[in-house]
């Protein structure tokens, strides 16, 4: 008999069942929600109760560490703890994309006929779509003295499965998200400016028509980013197209402007900035492809944001 774990939502005995459940609720979930923190806690204690679990987190990729975004309440690993990104099967489990298990004395996929000595084990699963690892799931289990080893194997593909339908539902979202304006500045999104970027790189490539990329960083200042964008919008020319590219960022595609006049353009722009922030301008050199283009105006971006102060300009 199935068990009610919301009014919409009840977990099945059957594996398979549950895990066509946690699909509609993952998606259901995160695209419902703005709050992704709360979203995510919600998943977790699905997790928890489809496989008895002690407690789960989700840990995402910040700098040399992961950063727990979202636990349960009796997780191994809270909200706010870092990990070491080289620390055990934490930084193997992202790296390769497979899942692994920690403090168990035998691995199921190496032996199903054996009983686990010890079953207090965390299970680790990398959060993907496709090859793309967006972070971890941490799932941690009691010890269970003579638990079976296929029982323990059904947990870990539970969980290995879990991580790939989260990172499909995490995709989802993101695209439904890049693919609308931003509601803080009325600037295109992310997927807008891929689209745009790549229709100017083919008409320089096909037919030599120049243009120049002006990125804008603020150093993790939303407040700034937002403000700015706004000051970028009266300032650009007709022809130009401004995008908010992520939190900090934006991007501007000016069109028919060479490296030169893109440099012109940018001081410009950067005029009208009541904030100033690290900024760059690239053009498409002789034999560039649009990757190379877009690798180039981003390390300049991290060359420079080591000066990035945030000012107010005259």
């Amino acid at each position: 008999m199935g068990q009610p774990i919301c009014s919409e939502f009840t977990l099945d005995d059957r594996p398979a069942e549950r895990l066509q459940t946690f699909s509609a609720f993952c998606s259901q979930t995160i695209a419902a929600s703005h709050d992704t923190t709360r979203a995510m806690s919600a998943i977790l204690d699905f997790i928890v109760n489809a496989t008895d679990a002690v407690g789960a987190s989700i840990a995402m990729p910040e700098g040399h560490a992961f950063a727990v975004s979202a636990s349960t309440h009796a997780a191994r690993y809270r909200r706010g703890e870092r990990i070491p990104m080289n620390s055990g099967v934490f930084g193997a489990a992202f790296s390769k994309r497979e899942t692994y298990l920690s403090n168990s004395t035998i691995d199921p996929r190496a032996d199903v006929t054996r009983s686990y000595a010890r079953l207090g084990t965390t299970i680790v699963s990398p959060i993907m779509h496709g090859r793309r690892a967006y972070g971890l799931l941490i799932a941690t289990y009691p010890a269970a003295h003579g638990v079976h080893a296929t029982q323990a194997r059904d947990v870990r593909d539970f969980t290995s499965i879990a991580g790939c339908i989260l990172g499909d539902a995490i995709y989802e979202r993101e695209r439904e998200v890049r693919s609308s304006p931003d509601p803080q500045t009325g600037l295109e999104s992310r997927r807008a400016f891929d689209r745009q970027l790549k229709a100017q790189y083919d008409l320089y490539r096909r037919f030599g028509v120049p243009f120049s990329l002006a990125l804008f960083d603020f150093d993790e200042q939303p407040h700034a980013t937002t403000e700015c964008a706004r000051a970028l919008r009266g300032a650009m020319r007709a022809s130009d197209a401004a995008f908010r590219v992520s939190e900090n960022m934006l991007a501007v595609v000016l069109k028919n402007c060479s490296e030169s006049d893109g440099e012109t353009a940018l001081a410009r722009l950067d005029r009208a900035m009541p904030f100033r922030g690290v900024l760059t301008v690239a053009a498409p050199r002789l034999g560039e492809n649009l990757r190379a283009l877009r690798q180039r105006a981003e390390r300049s971006l991290l060359q420079g944001r080591g000066r990035a102060i945030p000012t107010r300009a005259a």
